[in-house]
């Protein structure tokens, strides 16, 4: 392909790039071999959707990294596939809460876990942090049941107590239950 010049450089995406057409199976396949630089490894994008440019297929192949990194990371870190509710609306609250916190989790590495030159060399870090931020998502849970309750008229501690009064009836107290069994 290199011979045919069919190598192009894509200035979007910053990638030197050749598209091929191929059969598999029977199945048309577009194959999308990318570069970074001229020295740089081939790397291979596939698609089924033979319409696709490059630009289109990397963003889709993009955004489908990340939501594998997603659940990479959660399981490996929030217990996304611990849930052990027979309850289906419990499971739905488990895997929001455990997208919530993914989600905060990566805001505040964002900002929080810059480091300098430096500090790329540090070793250890301590686990103070997630203890931190699961203490900042509580609090944050709490206060947003504040608000709450002043959007309702009601008061908080009415709110505190209807959830409290039946615990066994009651699917909050249930799903909070359930995470501090999960956490200890």
């Amino acid at each position: 392909m290199k011979n045919r010049k069919k190598v192009k450089w894509i200035k979007q995406l910053k990638l030197y790039c050749a598209e091929v057409e191929v059969e598999y199976k029977s199945r048309p396949i577009r194959l999308y071999f990318c570069k970074t630089s001229k020295r740089g490894k081939w790397h291979l994008l596939a698609s089924t959707n033979t319409r696709l440019g490059i630009i289109k297929a990397y963003q889709i192949y993009s955004i489908r990294w990340s939501i594998e990194v997603f659940f990479k990371e959660s399981k490996q870190y929030f217990g996304l596939d611990k849930s052990q509710s027979k309850d289906f609306d419990a499971q739905i609250a488990d895997v929001s809460i455990e997208m919530i916190e993914y989600n905060v989790f990566s805001l505040v590495k964002r900002f929080e876990a810059y480091e300098t030159i430096g500090g790329i060399f540090e070793h250890s870090k301590d686990q103070a942090t997630e203890l931190t931020i699961s203490l900042r998502i509580w609090s944050f849970i709490l206060e947003l049941l504040r608000v709450i309750t002043e959007l309702i008229d009601g008061g908080f501690n009415e709110l505190i107590v209807k959830i409290m009064k039946k615990p066994e009836d009651n699917k909050i107290f249930r799903l909070i239950e359930l995470q501090l069994s999960d956490a200890a």
